[in-house]
């Protein structure tokens, strides 16, 4: 028998049905498949803001900034942290969780002048539900909107009452709630 009379042997059973094919093939779809729920479970959710449907002025600003502040009936908000002095703060307030960030849903609007950073709204405490929640924004280019990066996240300063802030986009009614009864004369919002 010569070399070339050799026999060859006989290719094994996993070589006969392509098993690293199927192997490979097998680890394809696994790898697709954890990607998919990957993504699934991180996926980014737009944050939901108030946009200028939700905060526009429906009280006149001179009237607002005129009005008597330290007038027992009056709570005084002051909104800090504006990047400058340009544009308006504007501030809605909200008096359910099913109202809260929707836009049309606001029980009162107001669009404030911004003086060294900060902005001072007054408004009767009489006005005020028992439970209620404050939504604002830095207008910084007085547009009437909450303007966004490509990926939604805010560009322009923004904040809630008890600066409250969410993990992944505004916070819950919850967070941000006030009573009435137990506010005083003064709220301080701070918007970032």
């Amino acid at each position: 028998m010569t070399d070339d009379e050799t026999p060859k042997p006989s290719p094994s059973l996993w070589r006969e049905n392509h098993g690293n094919l199927l192997l490979t093939v097998i680890g394809g779809i696994f790898l697709v498949g954890a990607i998919i729920l990957f993504y699934n479970q991180n996926k980014f959710h737009k944050p939901r803001f108030p946009d200028s449907r939700a905060i526009q002025t429906t009280t006149d600003v001179s009237e607002v900034n005129n009005s008597a502040v330290g007038n027992d009936t009056d709570v005084s908000i002051l909104v800090i942290g504006a990047a400058n002095s340009s544009g308006t703060v504007r501030i809605a307030v909200y008096d359910s969780i099913v109202s809260f960030n929707e836009p049309a849903k606001a029980i009162i609007k107001a669009s404030v002048s911004i003086i060294d950073a900060q902005a001072t709204w007054s408004i009767e405490k009489s006005q005020l539900p028992e439970k209620f929640a404050i939504a604002t924004f830095h207008d910084e280019n007085d547009d009437g909107q909450l303007n966004r990066n490509r990926l939604g996240i805010p560009t322009e300063r923004y904040g809630f009452s008890r600066n409250a802030r969410g993990v992944t986009g505004p916070p819950s009614y919850d967070q941000a709630v006030l009573e009435k009864s137990k506010i005083s004369e003064s709220l301080e919002i701070s918007i970032r």
